[in-house]
């Protein structure tokens, strides 16, 4: 796969092991430190479980992979292409702590209802956002192995 070989250059694998530490730490300390969903409840440190913590390694891993080949996007000028596995990262690291708790200040702007759709269905959100940032990567490696594209 092109997109593993471009990790291979000193420059996009410190990239990718950058990214990969930074997000695991921070979703780490998401889950330690922010109010999680337990028993239809909200209590700190609820949202550090064996299923969140190993859903955010392979998160961070997959993002790393994802932000070391930046620069080879760049230059293809098909920075949309990684748009999407942005998004799913966004979208599932939503799913590690309780938004509903934590981003009160949103339901005074009617925003209570969709924040609730993170909890009650964080495994699908959790399954698609993985889906999106493989579906990103799969389309960046057929555009990074492609020689025509590279014409």
């Amino acid at each position: 796969m092109k997109i593993l070989e471009n990790l291979k250059t000193p420059h996009n694998a410190i990239v990718a092991l950058a990214t990969a530490l930074a997000l695991l730490n921070l979703n780490y300390w998401m889950m330690t430190n922010l109010p999680g969903f337990k028993d239809l409840s909200c209590a700190i440190g609820a949202g550090l479980t064996p299923l969140n913590i190993s859903y955010s390694i392979v998160i961070s891993i997959l993002s790393g992979v994802l932000a070391g080949n930046l620069s080879s996007f760049i230059q293809l000028k098909s920075i949309k292409s990684s748009a999407t596995g942005f998004a799913g990262l966004t979208l599932g690291n939503l799913t590690i702590f309780c938004p509903l708790c934590t981003l009160p200040a949103l339901s005074l702007f009617g925003f209570s209802i969709s924040l609730s759709f993170f909890t009650t269905h964080d495994l699908l959100i959790k399954s698609l956002s993985l889906i999106m940032i493989c579906w990103s990567l799969l389309i960046i490696n057929k555009k990074l192995s492609c020689q025509i594209c590279k014409i």
